[in-house]
């Protein structure tokens, strides 16, 4: 049977092995996250830009202009 240090020391050194790749994990997730930001704010200045076009279509639709 083990002993305690043993099983302590073994957890632990698992445990640093498993946090080694977080830092370079922690970077590369927040340039993602940054492009991910700027293109769904792309998208949003898009779609407010086709905003009375849409507007448009949706009021011509309600009046039964599109069937």
């Amino acid at each position: 049977m083990a002993d305690l240090v043993s099983i302590s020391s073994a957890a632990i050194g698992f445990v640093a092995f498993a946090l080694q790749p977080l830092p370079a994990l922690c970077e590369t997730a927040g340039a993602s996250l940054t492009k991910l930001s700027l293109v769904t704010n792309d998208f949003a200045i898009h779609v407010r830009l086709l905003s009375p076009s849409i507007e448009k279509i949706e009021e011509k639709q309600a009046a039964g202009g599109y069937t």
